[in-house]
């Protein structure tokens, strides 16, 4: 794959807001009441997971739960029906998408964690609630909520749509656009709508505006940004003359729309990487993709932008 090619490929899995790098199985930590599960899941965890469900454990917290392998849906569902039988509530902390979302949905109560901004906690909903035709089944939404008080209606419109989404927040995150958004195709941000028709709590998605507090699931800093430079204007075109053609332009231009916190980072041979408030630590993603493909060069690699500031200082 060519320079450029590799850039494009890396920016967009560093600016579409992703769900957890991809590993060989989930981790689990268990620690009195809280059970932690954190990774991708994949053939064989549920059972690992239905083991960690025993008496005493209260809550399950994913944790930027992903999926991976042909199992993945036949293993969410095998969770969701431990979840349900061992009568967990579960957390959401970080993005929760596809195999994740049936899992979340299956807690007895269905909470948002505060160990994070709001903003970085959100749940993805669209193709996992299609049938193999494209058309949604409220039995599948059913299955794994275990309720009857969900409306349908609007997340309906959406999934017996293929190429729709929602984007649920709770409903006190700041992001630019509210705190349940339509999308096309993409899960950022800046192609979403508004929707005001429900929220996270009046749906039943969640069943409190109560916080999960937990000194476990208390998220570190991110990484620092360097002081503002004089280099240009936010707004101006970055004046590097390395930088491909898309990363001065439409790709800049992209990063600009992102809510705050966010990042912009430059590499030597001409690629971009950038990273919005939806992801856990805006910062360090944008330049661990950056670093991801420059094989861990940390000179190759520099912020052009950190929230309002340009930063940049020329190679």
């Amino acid at each position: 794959m060519s320079i450029l090619g590799r850039m494009q490929h890396a920016l967009v899995a560093a600016c579409l807001v992703a769900t957890a790098t991809p590993a060989l199985a989930v981790n689990v930590f268990v620690n009195g009441e809280e059970m932690i599960v954190h990774g991708a899941l994949v053939d064989g965890d549920a059972e690992k997971i239905r083991e960690a469900a025993k008496p005493g454990v209260k809550y399950i917290v994913l944790r930027n739960l992903g999926s991976t392998g042909s199992g993945k849906l036949v293993d969410a569902m095998r969770v969701a029906d431990a979840v349900k039988d061992a009568g967990l509530v579960t957390v959401l902390h970080g993005s929760c998408g596809y195999s994740c979302v049936r899992i979340f949905l299956a807690g007895k109560e269905r909470m948002v964690s505060g160990g994070t901004r709001l903003e970085a906690s959100y749940l993805t909903l669209g193709g996992s609630f299609s049938g193999s035709h494209g058309t949604a089944s409220t039995n599948d939404f059913a299955y794994v909520s275990g309720r009857t008080d969900i409306p349908f209606g609007t997340m309906l419109s959406y999934f017996q749509r293929s190429d729709r989404k929602l984007m649920i927040f709770h409903p006190r995150a700041q992001t630019s656009k509210g705190s349940v958004l339509g999308c096309r195709e993409t899960v950022a941000v800046p192609d979403c709508e508004r929707l005001d028709t429900f929220d996270a709590l009046s749906a039943r998605i969640i069943t409190t505006d109560a916080l999960y507090e937990s000194t476990n699931t208390k998220e570190g800093g991110d990484l620092e940004s360097p002081a503002a430079s004089d280099f240009a204007a936010l707004g101006d075109e970055p004046p590097i003359a390395t930088l491909s053609d898309n990363c001065r332009g439409k790709f800049y231009q992209r990063f600009l729309t992102y809510d705050k916190p966010r990042a912009f980072v430059v590499s030597k041979n001409n690629g971009c990487y950038m990273a919005p408030a939806q992801r856990l630590h805006p910062l360090r993603a944008a330049m661990d993709e950056c670093l991801k493909v420059q094989r861990n060069n940390a000179q190759a690699c520099r912020f052009y932008a950190v929230n309002d500031d340009v930063v940049f200082k020329p190679f």
